[in-house]
């Protein structure tokens, strides 16, 4: 298989109610997707149209050269991954895993190859003669990838496999499934709509809303170049900070105070008008200050999250009591709730959209560092 393409994928409901809309996006054989947003944003009825039980209203979808949208589900090659798991409780492991193959017909010599296989990759040899009730949840999701594995399918489709699990099995499944896909080579779709598996998971990443895909790219390129302020705040952790500003004669004026843009960024500006958003990450735009230091803000810390390695603080300007900042600091420094301090704000890190349309007008490829 070459990859899959959507071509202007569009799902309509019953009642006019566009759940899905002109998606566009090719996805190379073997590459890690995951369709990330909000709930409701589309993502899951997109995966569902790729695995067949959702009929595509318009467009078309391709698995190399086929058009897919008439082949039936049992067809596509193709295995799915629920959240929740979907495993026969009164099944082995083992039998669990070589349902699908028997109902196949497969030669049981084969089934068996190919059960012990899945199960060496993912460490459930000693729980093969176990039912689900006997197992944790991370190797109940272990036993649903399995049970897809001995498929062998040319595509693996997740929705949320991850979201009845704890917040340490998360982890671990992330890492598992990650090398998994390393492994075998396959082409892998996964719905979240956390942005955190989706930036460590994904090799594509592809932020929908509303039904609308806002942005595709690998991961670092979307948190370094986002292309319009909602891809902007939902792609990083703790979210970026975002001030109303203008933008005149080379600088922007936020909080009454002008921050100059470098000559560099000035030529990366794209049809800036005076109302913009300015946007500042908190682990690099904004800072608590420093000597040497030239734009800052008086403020007040809010609070202070501890999290041993480093800290998290929010504060409120002086200057405009509605305006907060978020700024992540160094475990070290001494800070507490009702401090005043100053926060210093770097030009080189900011971030620019237009008021209107909230599109970016501040070009921030990879470029932009190196030149």
């Amino acid at each position: 298989m070459e990859g899959i393409l959507f071509k202007d994928i569009t799902k309509i409901y019953d009642g006019g109610v566009k759940a899905v809309s002109n998606f566009n996006l090719q996805v190379s054989d073997s590459d890690f997707l995951v369709l990330v947003g909000p709930s409701g944003c589309g993502k899951s009825t997109l995966l569902r149209m790729v695995a067949g039980l959702e009929d595509i209203t318009a467009g078309e979808l391709y698995f190399g050269n086929k058009l897919m949208n008439k082949i039936h589900p049992k067809d596509r090659d193709i295995a799915m991954v629920f959240q929740n798991y979907a495993l026969y409780p009164h099944k082995t492991v083992y039998d669990n895993m070589a349902f699908g193959l028997k109902l196949k017909r497969m030669p049981a010599m084969m089934i068996e190859e190919r059960v012990l296989e899945a199960a060496q990759v993912l460490d459930l040899d000693e729980l093969l003669e176990r039912k689900p009730r006997a197992l944790s949840g991370g190797q109940r999701q272990r036993v649903a990838l399995g049970r897809s594995m001995v498929r062998k399918p040319k595509v693996f489709l997740f929705d949320e496999p991850l979201s009845n699990l704890d917040a340490k099995l998360r982890v671990s499944m992330r890492t598992e499934i990650h090398a998994l896909h390393k492994r075998i080579g396959k082409t892998f779709i996964y719905v979240t709509h956390d942005q955190v598996e989706a930036m460590t998971m994904g090799t594509v990443v592809a932020v929908m809303r509303d039904g609308v895909m806002q942005q595709a790219g690998e991961p670092t390129y979307l948190y370094e170049n986002p292309a319009n302020l909602f891809v902007a705040q939902f792609i990083g952790t703790p979210p970026m900070n975002v001030y109303e500003a203008t933008f005149a004669d080379g600088a922007v004026t936020l909080l009454g105070q002008k921050l100059p843009l470098s000559p560099l960024q000035i030529r990366r500006l794209v049809r800036p008008k005076e109302r913009v958003y300015a946007g500042f990450r908190p682990e690099y735009g904004l800072r608590l200050k420093r000597e040497g230091d030239k734009y800052c803000y008086s403020a007040v810390v809010d609070l202070v999250e501890e999290l041993g390695y480093e800290k998290i603080v929010y504060a409120t300007f002086d200057a405009d009591e509605s305006c907060s900042a978020t700024v992540v600091t160094d475990k070290s420094t001494n800070v507490r709730r009702g401090d005043k301090v100053e926060i210093a704000v770097d030009p080189e890190g900011i971030y620019l959209f237009d008021k209107e349309t909230e599109i970016k007008v501040l070009d921030r490829t990879k470029k932009f560092y190196t030149d």
